[in-house]
């Protein structure tokens, strides 16, 4: 027999409860939704009730953010999806953290694709991943680095660079040792353009407030913080000298 997951659904909008409802029922039939609820107070009491696999988590709230929701409830068992509208900060919040979501108006098929990502918690630490997303939408800027093993968490401006190894990046920091991540380097440039790095050549990502020197040539090299140096491709150099001007000074 078929596992089944039991959810809660936690969105402010009844149409939105209403439609998600009707799409688990149509297309997830190893999908049971148990409970609802409209806010964080008030899905704080319905999971102290019940015992879902999966919570569908609006990420805004009327009190509060899912996340805020997720902090009350340090020994939470169940995997979430967050659903939400259009919003192109958010979006970049989840995929700095590595979760997955819905994105409004939802369709079968992005719902079928995360079911079949669930994984239950077993356990009761709180997952870090949602820590980062909680970093993310308040400014602060963290990262979640997925592996084949696992994931690690890491502060953003220590990254020193990342480089191309077929279809993984090899993560350097300034004092750790280097990650191996399984999301290929056009990932990552799409993630951290906007803190401050540049695609300075086809394999070679680098934070440019860890550029220490910039060695002038047909597209020249850059010395990095950790000792390292980075070939600068030609086609790649203006746009790179451009977005080392903007974040840093004093540079030669």
């Amino acid at each position: 027999m078929e596992h089944t997951f039991k959810a809660v659904i936690v969105d402010d909008e009844e149409r939105s409860r209403q439609t998600l409802n009707g799409l688990i029922a149509r297309y997830c039939p190893e999908v049971r939704v148990i409970a609802e609820a409209g806010s964080v107070a008030e899905a704080k009491q319905v999971l102290a009730m019940h015992s879902p696999d999966i919570v569908f988590l609006d990420i805004r709230l009327p009190d509060g953010t899912g996340c805020d929701l997720l902090e009350q409830l340090p020994d939470r068992r169940f995997d979430v999806i967050f659903t939400t509208a259009h919003d192109e900060y958010s979006l970049k919040a989840f995929h700095y953290a590595a979760l997955h979501y819905l994105l409004k108006p939802i369709s079968y098929v992005q719902l079928r694709e995360a079911i079949a990502r669930v994984k239950p918690v077993a356990g009761n630490l709180p997952d870090e991943r949602y820590r980062v997303m909680h970093d993310q939408l308040a400014g602060r800027k963290s990262i979640v680095l997925t592996s084949l093993e696992g994931f690690s968490v890491a502060q953003i401006d220590d990254i020193v660079r990342c480089e191309a190894d077929s279809n993984y990046t090899r993560v350097f920091f300034a004092k750790e040792k280097p990650f191996m991540a399984s999301r290929n380097l056009s990932y990552f440039e799409d993630l951290l353009l906007d803190a401050g790095f540049a695609r300075i050549h086809n394999k070679h990502l680098v934070n440019v407030k860890h550029v220490r020197q910039y060695h002038r040539g047909r597209g020249g090299h850059v010395q990095m913080s950790d000792g390292s140096q980075v070939e600068v491709s030609a086609r790649k150099k203006d746009e790179f000298l451009e977005t080392l001007a903007k974040y840093t000074r004093g540079i030669s």
